[in-house]
């Protein structure tokens, strides 16, 4: 499923993978991202992968990639961000 944010929804997602706090958690290893973000710039493409299950949050630009772990805040904001976004639509697995 694809949505364009809106303006202020775009801003408080830069706003969440900004803050320190969104990160530094102990993360698992699942990596199943249900929430993916590209955002095209002049000079580059950014893809964001986010597994809100495993708190993962990986980030790639061309061929280099670095990975971050979500914070319980951060996790907890982008659930909230992603229901806003998409209605209905769990951003984990309900088993």
């Amino acid at each position: 499923m694809t949505q364009t944010p809106s303006s202020l929804q775009a801003r408080r997602f830069r706003d969440i993978l900004a803050s320190v706090s969104t990160y530094g958690d102990d993360g698992d290893r699942c990596f199943n991202p249900r929430f993916a973000v590209s955002i095209e710039t002049e000079d580059e493409q950014i893809d964001i992968l986010i597994c809100i299950e495993c708190k993962h949050v990986a980030f790639i630009v061309g061929e280099s990639s670095t990975m971050e772990t979500l914070s319980r805040e951060g996790r907890q904001n982008l659930i909230e961000l992603h229901r806003e976004l998409f209605p209905g639509s769990a951003p984990e697995p309900d088993y």
